[in-house]
Order: C-alpha cells, then structure tokens, then sequence
C-alpha cells in the first residue's frame, strides 16, 4: 500500500474554506479555497494532488489556474492524464 501526503503552510488560514467535493461522475476530492469558483489546492481519491505556488502578477486570456485545478481534480488520475487537457 502506498502512503502520500501532501501539505501545505497557510497564513491566511482564517480567509480559506475547506471544501470535500463528491461528485457522481467524477473523482471526490478535499483542499482549501479562498474563492467560489474553483480550487487553489487539493487531492483527489486516487491521490493526485494539485496546489498553487506563488501570485498571479498579471491577468492574461485563457483559463485560470483555480479552475483548471477543479477540472484536474474531478476528471484525472494522475500527472500524464493532465497533458491532454
């Protein structure tokens, strides 16, 4: 059996909610967030992990990372799954 773990260090911890997500088509996950849409870290049941590292210093076309993390979260199974996105 395989062991992860998989933490993080918040000094904003008061502003963070924690959120469990179980979907029906998809994978259940647990983290954090400090906004509605989207998530800034978790892991999924089969043990993938995403977090963010740093601050955006700029806005940019495209999708975000908090809802590229959500979407990584429900769908994947491990880092290789992710590339096809």
């Amino acid at each position: 059996m395989a062991f992860r773990l998989f933490g993080r260090f918040y000094r904003l911890k008061p502003y963070l909610e924690s959120y469990l997500t179980m979907l029906k088509k998809g994978y259940w996950s647990f983290g954090h967030t400090d906004i509605f849409v989207g998530r800034e870290d978790g892991v999924n049941e089969k043990g993938l992990a995403v977090a963010m590292s740093g601050s955006v210093e700029y806005i940019s076309l495209g999708i975000g990372f908090p809802i590229a993390s959500r979407y990584i979260l429900d769908k994947c199974v491990s880092v290789k799954e992710t590339s096809r996105f």
